[in-house]
């Protein structure tokens, strides 16, 4: 679909249709006052190239209110900087806490065929 006929979707697709009321909907939260952020912090982060994807990420550096996200694992190709406000970013449980999956760390394979020497659990 092209951006020209965008209104027209909207116009159709929402012709009759009961809105939702802003009641229904979450606060956003208060924005933190500071960025407590230091290098070498841990969090999950949002994957920006696929966005459906959080990961496991550390804090390489912080310069006034934005911060480096290094993933873990990785080597660099999907890093980024990002206000220390952004909704893109989480503590370290927030994906076990919410259910959501978390992607293992780019060398997970290798650390786990180094540590169990190619060998796998056996099948329940």
């Amino acid at each position: 679909m092209n951006a020209s006929s965008w209104p027209m979707f909207l116009l159709r697709t929402l012709t009759g249709a009961e809105m939702a009321p802003a009641t229904a909907f979450k606060k956003e939260p208060a924005k933190p006052s500071q960025n407590l952020f230091k290098p070498g912090m841990k969090l999950e982060a949002v994957d920006k190239k696929n966005p459906y994807l959080i990961c496991p990420a550390t804090i390489g550096e912080v310069k006034g209110d934005e911060i480096f996200v290094m993933f873990d694992g990785w080597r660099g190709a999907f890093d980024y900087w990002c206000q220390f406000d952004s909704r893109d970013i989480f503590p370290v449980g927030w994906c076990s806490l919410t259910r959501h999956s978390i992607q293992p760390p780019g060398n997970f394979c290798k650390y786990l065929n180094l540590t169990t020497r190619g060998q796998q659990s056996p099948a329940f």
